[in-house]
């Protein structure tokens, strides 16, 4: 049977909707990882035996706090890791329906599409061309497709991408994080199955402002 980690990263967090989150992984034969950026840890997870709580009281960035949850991950000897932020929602079958592609076809990185919270649109797909213009992808015209970029939230990844790609990048600290490693999974030769059936609510960015007929995402 395959061993499951969802690797969390946090600051500053909503403390129900950890705890929401948790409680779902769990339900799903799930182990949570979560790795508390903040200066002040405010989450307790006493109550649960299968919850792994990393606190480094201070804020090392998300790369490096990815890089810690895949370490104990891998330790736990898990099969698949999985990410989330502070603020995702999933469904009692997002988890099985997640790893889908990667049990039954060999999948190495499979990603769900996004949901937006607040206006309920889907978020495009993003990928880049090889002479790195972005290109954009409606998910709901086509039933699957693959890219070279995707966010690490909801992303699930077999171990041995890890172990020949390498962890993220600490340098950049929380921007371009998941964009550089991505490419570099790209120029090993590993694509990302988008599994269009699988819907996350998510918000890609801060606020969303809308432009004719585009909903374009904007970031502090």
């Amino acid at each position: 049977m395959l061993k499951i980690s969802a690797v969390i990263v946090c600051f500053n967090p909503d403390k129900e909707n950890v705890i929401s989150l948790t409680d779902k992984l769990v339900n799903a034969n799930t182990t949570p990882i979560v790795v508390d950026n903040s200066t002040i840890s405010s989450l307790s997870f006493d109550c649960y035996e299968r919850v792994e709580y990393i606190p480094l009281n201070n804020n090392l960035g998300i790369a490096a706090a990815q890089n810690i949850g895949v370490k104990k991950a891998l330790s736990l000897e898990s099969d698949i890791i999985i990410f989330f932020d502070q603020d995702s929602a999933i469904d009692d079958t997002f988890i099985q329906r997640l790893l889908k592609p990667i049990i039954d076809e060999n999948k190495n990185i499979v990603a769900p599409v996004f949901r937006s919270i607040q206006y309920g649109f889907i978020h495009s797909i993003v990928s880049l061309s090889r002479f790195g213009f972005r290109i954009k992808t409606n998910p709901l015209m086509m039933s699957n497709l693959t890219t070279n970029m995707a966010i690490s939230s909801g992303s699930a990844i077999h171990k041995d991408v890890f172990e020949s790609v390498g962890l993220f990048e600490e340098k950049l600290f929380i921007d371009y994080v998941d964009t550089e490693w991505c490419l570099r999974c790209y120029s090993q030769g590993y694509k990302i199955f988008i599994d269009t059936s699988v819907e996350m609510l998510h918000e890609i960015g801060d606020k969303t402002i809308s432009f004719l007929s585009l909903n374009v995402p904007v970031h502090t």
